[in-house]
Parts: C-alpha cells; sequence; structure tokens
C-alpha cells in the first residue's frame, strides 16, 4: 500500500475526532428576529456597562420570534445591572450553533471594547458554553438548566413531580430534541463538557432543584471538569407557585440570590 493511500486512510479514520464545533469565522445572514435590548434604568443615559448576548431555549429545535419575545423577560437582571443585551433567534438543529456564533461575532464587533458575556436557558445554556469555548475573549457566561454532556444525560435521573427520580425527562430530551439536531453519533462532539478546557469565561451555572428534564449532575460534571476557579454551580429550591425559571418554577428566596449571583459577576467582569 502506498504512503497516499494509507495517509487518506489514516486521516478518513481521524476525521469524526478532530471534527469540532467551533470554526474560525461565521459568516452569512443574521435572523430577523434578533433584538437589541437598552440597560434599564439610569443605566441607560450613561452608557452600556457591558453587552450580553441572550441565547433561547427550545431544545435546539423551537425558534422563532416567540421564542425571543419568551427570553426577554429573561434579560431583565442583566438589563437592570447595565448591559446592553442582544437577544437572539436562531435556526433549527446544528444551524443553532453556527447561528449564534455569527451573532456572537456581530455582537462583538458593535461592543467598542466593552465586556462580553452570554446567557442562555436549557439549550441556550448548552449553546452558550460552546461559543465560549469556541471565542476565549467571552469574559462570562451565565445558565440555566443546561445540558452540558449529551452522552450521559439520558442515564441520569432528573425530579419527578410525582416524588423520587426519573428517567423519562432527561430521554425524552435526548431522543425527541437532541438526537434529531445533532444526531445519535455526534452527541459527545456537541458537549460542551469535551470543549471545557478551552474556555476562559467565568461560568455561573443554575437549576432548579426540580427540573424534571436536566439533572442536577449535567452542571456538578462542567463543574468538575472546569475547576472551582472558573465556575460557580447553584441548585435552586424549587416551589409550585409561579413560572419564574427556567424547566420548574424556584422560591422568591433563592431567586433573589441567583439574580444578586448575576450582579456580582457581572459587577467583576465590567470592573
Amino acid at each position: 500500500m502506498s504512503t497516499r493511500p494509507r495517509l487518506a486512510a489514516l486521516l478518513a479514520m481521524l476525521a469524526p475526532l478532530l471534527a469540532a464545533p467551533a470554526a474560525p469565522a461565521a459568516t452569512g445572514r443574521l435572523s430577523p428576529n434578533n433584538e437589541w435590548l437598552e440597560p434599564l434604568g439610569r443605566q441607560a443615559k450613561e452608557g452600556p456597562k457591558g453587552y450580553l448576548l441572550e441565547i433561547h431555549g427550545g431544545g435546539w429545535l423551537l425558534v422563532g420570534s416567540n421564542a425571543v419575545r419568551i427570553a426577554r423577560r429573561w434579560t431583565r437582571p442583566y438589563r437592570a445591572a447595565g448591559w446592553r443585551v442582544y437577544n437572539i433567534d436562531y435556526r433549527p438543529g446544528a444551524l443553532s450553533y453556527w447561528d449564534s456564533l455569527r451573532a456572537l461575532d456581530h455582537l462583538r464587533r458593535r461592543a467598542a471594547g466593552k465586556p462580553i458575556c452570554i446567557a442562555g436557558q436549557s439549550a441556550g445554556g448548552h449553546l452558550a458554553l460552546l461559543l465560549a469555548a469556541a471565542r476565549r475573549w467571552v469574559r462570562c457566561v451565565v445558565t440555566e438548566g443546561a445540558p452540558t454532556n449529551l452522552v450521559s444525560m439520558a442515564d441520569q435521573a432528573a425530579y419527578s413531580p410525582r416524588g423520587g427520580r426519573q428517567l423519562h425527562g432527561p430521554q425524552f430530551i435526548i431522543r425527541s430534541y437532541a438526537i434529531p439536531s445533532f444526531g445519535a453519533d455526534r452527541l459527545w462532539r456537541w458537549s460542551p463538557i469535551r470543549v471545557a478546557h478551552r474556555i476562559r469565561a467565568q461560568v455561573l451555572m443554575a437549576t432548579s432543584d426540580r427540573d424534571p428534564f436536566v439533572s442536577v449532575s449535567q452542571q456538578e460534571e462542567m463543574r468538575r471538569r472546569l475547576g472551582r476557579r472558573r465556575v460557580r454551580t447553584m441548585v435552586l429550591p424549587g416551589t409550585h407557585t409561579t413560572d419564574n425559571f427556567t424547566h420548574a418554577p424556584v422560591s422568591p428566596r433563592s431567586l433573589r440570590a441567583y439574580h444578586a449571583a448575576v450582579r456580582r459577576l457581572l459587577g467583576a467582569v465590567a470592573g
């Protein structure tokens, strides 16, 4: 066997291992549903302290203007802290990553040297972590109920409203959303934990202890991989009173503690 065919065969074998979601450039059109949201209060006159990319959830498949409208409510803590928010939409499936990356690069061109952070809920948090691995100039990431390891997720029990823990919710997300989005044979490739070593941003991850879809173990896996100096995780006590958090409501007291942690992180980043 000559050298050239042997090299081609070797490259074919290595291709799945070398492939990665991140690319050096993202080009194309931005979603028409994207919107800029200005800081709230007096900061609106003083100018933004930083810029934040908001990525909505929806299992990578539920997209559109309504998803952007729903995500708008989650941006208030960032806007109240004086940050300008780019609330974005994306095409379904794996294109969600490329569209989000394109939007992040667009935001950077508008940021004029100000610090840049990313926030995302559920699938949006998953994308936020991937983007931080691809763009090391991202200063911080905030996630709520984010999947981090699409391979282990289906075997991890989440909260059951009937009591105890259950596998149905996580398995449903993987089977009905992750696999159609990325492919059954590419779940590891699209898992943020695989590229955690590339993340330089400070990370705040939060989840409700009543999350029926994503196990608390997902953010704990990411915490161990990132190390305590770069990540803080919060498990917020759940409640039945109101829909105020991703996947499951949390107690007002724990929500205030979470928002206080967000303000501290943004304050540290903005200096």
